[in-house]
């Protein structure tokens, strides 16, 4: 019993589905380091790189950055993902959404003062409120959000830039929730 070799376009079309797959899982283990698996959005180790990055870019070219710290209210996995979502639809190019904590997220502002920074909170913040008063699972998520900017009076860097937003994000669920603290 002889053996037929496959035909050229059996061996082609096997070579480009293989070249599809390689390429499919590159792509899946670029994207584990700096993605968090349940939200899709840059992960807390990525993002920790990037505000360094931008903090010097700043400094280098006399800008602006700020960042967000954005914390679910009423904390549930259904309802990170939901803000998450969102919060990935709100951004502008180069905006950098990531994920912080357990029911944090993060909002990196490259070019952006304190000022731009609130307008985009609290227009966030009330987008959410308004777009889950009546959800059938989610009624009532309300998300806390701290804004702090670099440079400001106290942030010289992007640890004191990440502290301040924190002590922000952290006032504002403290003051009672559902809404946006400057860190000015």
């Amino acid at each position: 019993m002889t053996v037929q070799p496959p035909d050229v376009e059996t061996l082609t079309s096997t070579v480009r589905q293989l070249s599809a797959q390689l390429e499919a899982a590159e792509k899946r283990l670029q994207e584990s380091g700096i993605t968090d698996a349940a939200t899709e959005l840059f992960s807390y180790r990525y993002i920790l790189g990037r505000i360094s990055e931008e903090v010097a870019r700043a400094d280098r070219f006399n800008l602006d950055v700020s960042c967000l710290m954005l914390t679910l209210d009423k904390p549930s996995a259904e309802g990170l993902l939901a803000v998450a979502t969102r919060l990935k639809e709100a951004c502008r190019q180069y905006d950098v959404p990531a994920r912080w904590g357990q029911h944090e997220l993060l909002m990196l502002l490259p070019s952006t003062d304190l000022d731009g920074a609130q307008t985009f909170a609290e227009r966030f913040r009330l987008n959410i409120a308004n777009a889950f008063a009546d959800h059938p699972t989610l009624a009532g998520l309300t998300v806390s959000v701290g804004a702090a900017a670099y440079p400001i009076a106290g942030v010289e860097n992007a640890e004191q830039l990440l502290a301040a937003v924190d002590e922000a994000a952290f006032k504002a669920r403290d003051e009672g929730g559902n809404r946006t603290i400057l860190r000015a």
